[in-house]
């Protein structure tokens, strides 16, 4: 065989190959695809069903988790009055936790200057200021 022949037919090959595994890419891409659309026909909306009961629960056990407070003893037949009234002061006293654990971190991170050092500091501010300003 000449050397022609060789580089012909080791390019034969490559291009096969080539083309092989293009052609197994686009199979195992669709496979993916058709799995993902199945995989959404089995969750589909309509196919799932909670009972009322179990979602008002899964809505009280989130404001409990986030609250850190327990689950309220209501159901279905509990007033909604009470329900959210409940549900607003929970997270309302959250809230204020929340807000008061953020301003007492604020306050221990901050140190307050005396006027004199304030002045000084301002002084230098002003004077770094003008020196840039050139």
């Amino acid at each position: 065989m000449e050397l022609d022949d060789l580089q012909l037919s080791f390019e034969s090959a490559i291009f096969a190959f080539d083309s092989s595994t293009v052609r197994l890419r686009k199979l195992a891409r669709r496979a993916r695809r058709n799995e993902r659309q199945r995989a959404k026909k089995k969750l589909s909306k309509s196919e799932l069903t909670y009972s009322a009961e179990d979602v008002f629960g899964a809505a009280l056990s989130a404001v409990a988790a986030v609250t850190g407070t327990t689950v309220p003893d209501f159901n279905l037949d509990s007033s909604p009055q009470e329900v959210y009234t409940n549900t607003v002061k929970e997270l309302i006293k959250f809230a204020d936790q929340a807000r008061d654990e953020g301003s007492a971190l604020a306050a221990s991170r901050c140190r307050k200057f005396d006027s004199t050092t304030s002045l000084a500091a301002l002084t230098l501010i002003q004077t770094l200021q003008s020196e840039l300003n050139r």
